[in-house]
């Protein structure tokens, strides 16, 4: 997934809000948990306006853990 981070505000955190497009698929995959998040940084340079921009790709694997104190992990 790609996102222009020149759309976002200045004090946006790129990770938060991948872990939380991570977290909407895994549901949609009906599990309950991310694990094994990790995120890959990739600057594509623009010769024409001489700037550098950045694709940041987010990685994780969706399970199901099963469990009675699920509300016991940290986020």
């Amino acid at each position: 997934m790609e996102i222009n981070t020149k759309s976002l505000p200045p004090n946006h955190n790129i990770y938060k809000r991948l872990t939380n497009l991570l977290r909407k698929k895994a549901l949609n995959l009906n599990a309950n948990a991310v694990i094994g998040i990790s995120f890959t940084i990739t600057a594509i340079s623009n010769e024409d306006e001489n700037t550098n921009n950045y694709k940041v790709i987010a990685i994780g694997n969706a399970v199901w853990i099963n469990g009675s104190n699920l509300n016991n992990i940290s986020t």
